[in-house]
């Protein structure tokens, strides 16, 4: 997912929890949720959903002679990121389910399983990185091994 993206998908996340805003509030929120961007990026992701038709922008009157502008997210806006946070689930799942696929094939014993997923977690690295990890040391072992024997 490119920084781009995130940037799209966390300005309607913000509309739709905080409601419509003002750029500068916009832009203050984003920076709190650490989401680095210049103003003149942030006006042209808000520009890029505007013409998606997934941000809308409203001029309201403000004090004295200047306009206010404010910022929300549409109905089509709120649809996507329901469709985003469905395909996080989906994703989830099929992660999960290899996960699951991983235990049933190597782990038969519930414990060992468990410690293989702490020592995942532990490293920050996915099982299967950490599954991959263990196999290439067996086989560097094995082939160890099998010189040994031939040196004999």
């Amino acid at each position: 997912m490119s920084n781009n993206d995130k940037i799209y998908i966390y300005i309607l996340l913000v509309l739709y929890v905080y409601g419509p805003m003002s750029f500068t509030d916009l832009y203050y929120k984003l920076d709190s949720f650490e989401i680095k961007t210049t103003k003149g990026n942030l006006q042209h992701h808000l520009n890029k959903l505007k013409e998606e038709g997934l941000v809308d922008r409203k001029y309201l009157p403000a004090f004295l002679t200047k306009k206010k502008v404010v910022y929300k997210i549409t109905d089509k806006g709120v649809q996507n990121l329901i469709d985003l946070v469905h395909e996080m689930k989906r994703i989830e799942s099929l992660i999960n389910n290899r996960a699951d696929d991983y235990k049933t094939i190597y782990f038969p014993d519930e414990e060992l399983w468990e410690r293989m997923l702490k020592e995942a977690e532990d490293r920050k690295i996915s099982i299967y990185q950490l599954l991959k990890e263990a196999f290439e040391h067996y086989m560097k072992s094995k082939s160890s091994a099998n010189e040994r024997v031939k040196e004999s």
